[in-house]
């Protein structure tokens, strides 16, 4: 009888456990915590296969592991890779292939706010000259 309470004991805590794994690895999941996720999910599908056969410490520890694993999961981390255009012409006797230099979008919105600053200084200096034109006209002496 008492054999039988503290396997019930071990099957709820075994339980709890998995849910609570399951909570981490979706959690993780949702906020794209994807490297080492797979190693997180094998632990709770391992945690799961134990809990069905009754092996319930075998569950806890699995689930544990999933919890930790899931946890710790981190985001993927992104590559971005430019490569150039290369336009290829041919004739029938002999093929030219020109490449196309890119350029780093960094790069290209430098060069639009330089534009940008050398347009508004070209526009503030025309609009002070013709300011001094105006204020600068001879006085009539009488």
């Amino acid at each position: 009888m008492l054999g039988d309470a503290v396997a019930g004991d071990k099957a709820i805590e075994a339980n709890n456990m998995i849910a609570e794994a399951g909570d981490a690895v979706s959690r993780a999941e949702s906020e794209s915590r994807l490297k080492g996720l797979d190693e997180a999910k094998s632990q709770l599908s391992k945690a799961n296969n134990a809990y069905g056969t009754g092996s319930f410490q075998e569950a806890i520890a699995a689930a544990k592991a999933a919890t930790e694993l899931a946890n710790a999961a981190t985001k993927m981390p992104v590559t971005v890779t430019a490569t150039p255009t290369v336009a290829t012409a041919t004739t029938p006797a002999t093929t030219e292939t020109v490449s196309t230099p890119t350029f780093p979008s960094s790069t290209i919105a430098i060069a639009a706010v330089g534009i940008a600053v050398l347009v508004a200084v070209g526009a503030l200096v025309t609009l002070r000259q013709g300011k001094r034109t105006e204020i600068q006209e001879p006085q009539r002496t009488p």
